[in-house]
């Protein structure tokens, strides 16, 4: 009951700091007023034409709102997440947090799990007042779309990439002691990521990179789906055929991104231990 008690004030505590540091607050409402201003500037071109049935028109905004949405979203999520959430960690360290902890009887498990969550909790909740108003943008701007299919995009897109790389950000970060070397640890990890695995920049066909595209932090499989499958499904574009990521590719990427975030996760606790046996 302790544990849980202790790990409830950490995320309690880093889910408020997250809001009062206003970097989450502002990638937010970024992506709010970017895709809201996209959708109420081309909302009258996406206006039912009087010869497309309704089923086939619902197909097409469906399409359309997914890829508004996602396009500035995944990116960010995959690479602007990481680096703004970096500095969780070592900001205890300066403003004596962590010497407070120390002090105390917190598990070094319970301490990076309520970091975590809490970072989490903010990123999610942050996501989901964001996408919800889009999504009300979208339907009285434009009209009802497919829910199903933006539900889908939510959860197994947005949440899932916000999970996977803000973890990463807050654990790759453990053993920095400023905010800046951080950030620069957390860019550099990317980087390497990025360049030693095949990406994007150098390898559309995701069929001969499998393994290493579902181990890349870019997530290219999931920000593909949601990029491409899309405007194929709805016959909007014929080259995105060609790059259209079958559903068990989307799992796989996920549970391969939990597995890496697991690692990471055991080194960051095996240093804060090695760190506190040598104090």
């Amino acid at each position: 009951m302790t544990t849980w008690a202790q790990m409830h004030g950490i995320a309690a505590y880093e889910f408020r700091m997250h809001w009062r540091r206003r970097a989450l607050l502002v990638m937010i409402l970024a992506f709010v007023v970017l895709t809201g201003a996209s959708i109420l500037i081309a909302g009258d071109s996406l206006l039912r034409p009087e010869n497309l049935d309704e089923t086939r028109y619902r197909q097409v905004i469906s399409a359309y709102a997914i890829f508004t949405a996602w396009m500035p979203l995944g990116v960010g999520l995959a690479l602007i997440l990481p680096v703004m959430v970096a500095d969780t960690i070592p900001l205890d360290r300066q403003y004596g947090v962590r010497d407070l902890l120390d002090s105390l009887p917190v598990s070094r498990a319970v301490y990076l799990g309520g970091k975590l969550v809490g970072m989490w909790a903010a990123v999610l909740a942050g996501l989901g007042i964001g996408l919800t108003f889009v999504a009300l943008v979208w339907t009285l701007r434009v009209g009802m779309f497919d829910l199903s299919s933006y539900v889908e995009m939510v959860l197994a897109g947005a949440a899932s990439v916000a999970i996977l790389n803000g973890g990463l950000g807050v654990l790759l970060a453990v053993g920095q002691p400023t905010r800046r070397r951080a950030i620069l640890v957390v860019i550099g990890a990317l980087a390497l990521f990025i360049f030693v695995l095949p990406t994007i920049t150098n390898n559309w066909d995701l069929r001969l990179s499998f393994n290493s595209q579902i181990l890349n932090p870019l997530r290219m499989p999931i920000i593909n789906r949601y990029l491409f499958n899309v405007q194929a499904e709805a016959g909007l574009s014929v080259e995105s055929a060609a790059l259209m990521v079958p559903p068990e590719m989307v799992r796989d990427t996920i549970l391969a991104g939990l597995a890496e975030l697991a690692v990471v996760w055991a080194l960051a606790w095996g240093w804060l231990r090695w760190r506190f046996d040598r104090t």
